[in-house]
């Protein structure tokens, strides 16, 4: 984006809330895990290597980084039959005994 005013009072209007800030623009663009290009021909603008033109399956593979994506991915995640037998087996575990 080489001229954030323009881009902010033109193009921001047409596909977002007519309230958004180029800041806010920027923080979700980094939420999303864009990567801002900070060198070259480009420089100034932002790359996804899952947001491509003429690729849009590959959107599908992209997440947001925000709280609830961080919990999910921290949490192991079980199965609903594994846990039911693990919750069997603890029963009957001790039930022998």
């Amino acid at each position: 984006i080489r001229n954030r005013k323009s881009f902010a009072e033109k193009v921001m209007p047409k596909y977002f809330s007519r309230k958004s800030k180029y800041s806010s623009f920027t923080r979700k663009l980094n939420r999303w895990d864009f990567q801002r290009v900070s060198s070259g021909p480009e420089l100034g603008a932002y790359y996804h290597e899952f947001f491509l033109r003429d690729k849009p399956q590959l959107a599908a593979q992209m997440f947001c980084k925000n709280q609830r994506t961080k919990m999910a991915m921290s949490t192991p995640t079980v199965s609903p039959a594994s846990a039911l037998m693990n919750a069997n087996t603890a029963g009957t575990a001790n039930v022998a005994k």
